[in-house]
Protein backbone atom coordinates (compact mmCIF):
# COMPACT_ATOMS: atom_id res chain seq x y z
CA UNK A 1 0.00 0.00 0.00
CA UNK A 2 1.42 3.44 -0.73
CA UNK A 3 1.47 6.83 1.21
CA UNK A 4 -1.50 8.20 -1.14
CA UNK A 5 -3.74 5.54 -0.75
CA UNK A 6 -3.21 4.93 3.08
CA UNK A 7 -3.88 8.87 3.41
CA UNK A 8 -7.24 8.69 1.39
CA UNK A 9 -8.49 5.94 3.24
CA UNK A 10 -7.17 7.52 7.14
CA UNK A 11 -8.32 11.12 5.35
CA UNK A 12 -5.84 12.52 6.35
CA UNK A 13 -5.32 16.12 4.50
CA UNK A 14 -2.22 16.52 2.01
CA UNK A 15 0.28 18.95 4.52
CA UNK A 16 -0.88 16.09 7.07
CA UNK A 17 0.67 13.70 4.78
CA UNK A 18 3.67 15.72 4.04
CA UNK A 19 4.11 16.64 7.50
CA UNK A 20 4.40 12.90 8.79
CA UNK A 21 5.45 11.07 5.79
CA UNK A 22 8.55 9.91 7.27
CA UNK A 23 6.77 8.41 10.26
CA UNK A 24 4.14 6.80 7.47
CA UNK A 25 6.97 5.31 5.93
CA UNK A 26 8.33 3.16 8.74
CA UNK A 27 4.80 2.39 9.79
CA UNK A 28 4.03 1.00 6.19
CA UNK A 29 7.76 -0.81 6.50
CA UNK A 30 6.76 -2.16 9.60
CA UNK A 31 3.92 -4.11 8.40
CA UNK A 32 5.99 -5.05 5.42
CA UNK A 33 8.25 -6.84 7.54
CA UNK A 34 5.42 -7.97 9.56
CA UNK A 35 3.63 -10.00 6.74
CA UNK A 36 7.33 -11.72 5.63
CA UNK A 37 6.66 -13.77 9.06
CA UNK A 38 6.31 -17.51 8.26
CA UNK A 39 3.02 -18.11 10.40
CA UNK A 40 1.79 -21.13 8.31
CA UNK A 41 2.67 -23.33 11.44
CA UNK A 42 0.90 -21.36 13.90
CA UNK A 43 -2.42 -22.13 15.48
CA UNK A 44 -4.86 -19.38 16.00
CA UNK A 45 -5.80 -17.75 19.43
CA UNK A 46 -8.20 -15.99 20.78
CA UNK A 47 -6.20 -14.68 23.61
CA UNK A 48 -2.59 -13.33 23.61
CA UNK A 49 -1.84 -14.45 27.57
CA UNK A 50 -2.12 -16.80 29.62
CA UNK A 51 -4.02 -14.36 32.17
CA UNK A 52 -7.34 -15.31 33.40
CA UNK A 53 -10.35 -12.94 33.65
CA UNK A 54 -11.45 -11.60 36.51
CA UNK A 55 -15.13 -10.65 35.78
CA UNK A 56 -17.34 -9.87 38.66
CA UNK A 57 -21.34 -11.38 38.55
CA UNK A 58 -23.42 -8.62 37.44
CA UNK A 59 -25.72 -7.63 41.01
CA UNK A 60 -28.46 -5.62 40.93
CA UNK A 61 -28.15 -2.86 43.32
CA UNK A 62 -30.00 -0.29 45.05
CA UNK A 63 -30.45 2.54 42.46
CA UNK A 64 -29.73 5.94 43.55
CA UNK A 65 -32.35 8.58 43.47
CA UNK A 66 -32.51 10.07 40.24
CA UNK A 67 -33.76 13.25 41.36
CA UNK A 68 -30.71 13.68 43.65
CA UNK A 69 -28.67 13.56 40.45
CA UNK A 70 -30.50 15.89 38.93
CA UNK A 71 -30.54 18.47 41.41
CA UNK A 72 -27.31 19.73 40.24
CA UNK A 73 -27.74 19.48 36.34
CA UNK A 74 -26.98 22.99 34.74
CA UNK A 75 -29.70 21.79 32.45
CA UNK A 76 -32.36 18.87 32.23
CA UNK A 77 -33.86 17.48 28.72
CA UNK A 78 -36.54 14.90 29.81
CA UNK A 79 -35.16 12.58 31.62
CA UNK A 80 -31.76 12.94 30.70
CA UNK A 81 -28.64 15.68 30.95
CA UNK A 82 -28.44 18.31 28.59
CA UNK A 83 -24.95 18.95 27.13
CA UNK A 84 -23.26 21.30 24.83
CA UNK A 85 -22.94 20.02 21.03
CA UNK A 86 -18.59 19.96 20.46
CA UNK A 87 -17.25 19.20 17.75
Amino acid sequence: MDIEKLSKLAGLRKEDVLLHKKELVLILDAFKQIKEVDTGGTEPTSISTEAVSKHREDVIADVPDRDAFFKNAPELSGKSFKVPFKL
